[in-house]
């Protein structure tokens, strides 16, 4: 799993080692827990923080960053047909999002935010399920369908 990670790293008999021209350093976890955090700051090297008398962290960069910060075509203006607030609703939902998260993002209300998206989903053009105490929302297959290819 290690060098999926990064290359460099590897695991043997409990040593984390990461072999870098920058660094090359061997931690001896001693039977403590490795704590791994993927990171959209950890661009193409993996970073260890070994500090007592916290676990390990060893840091790398997360999969798909590079898809972060791309916003795709732009969608096509619905909003003459679903309104203004549930076009933009529609296209943010890429991701799973919570109704409070939305409506920060939209600068709505969130009861309109709320309101909106359990019209979009009595359209079937977003599904929501629970985890926890919150409740996310995500377009379906339909609502990509709407938006047009990325």
């Amino acid at each position: 799993m290690f060098p999926e990670l990064d290359p460099a790293t590897s695991w043997s008999d409990d040593v984390l080692s990461v072999d870098r021209p920058d660094l090359d350093l061997g931690y001896d976890l001693g039977g403590l827990v490795l704590v791994l955090v993927p990171s959209l700051f950890a661009w193409r090297n993996v970073f260890v923080k070994a500090a007592e008398p916290w676990a390990p962290v060893l840091r790398y960069p997360a999969r798909g960053a590079g898809a972060v910060w791309h916003t795709g075509a732009p969608a096509p203006d619905l909003a003459p047909v679903l309104g203004r607030a549930r076009a933009t609703l529609l296209a943010e939902l890429a991701t799973p999002a919570t109704t409070t998260s939305l409506a920060r993002r939209t600068a709505t209300a969130p009861a309109g935010v709320s309101a909106h998206l359990a019209r979009l989903a009595t359209a079937g053009l977003v599904t929501r399920w629970r985890a926890g105490r919150q409740v996310f929302y995500v377009r379906t297959a339909r609502g990509d369908a709407l938006l047009g290819p990325d």
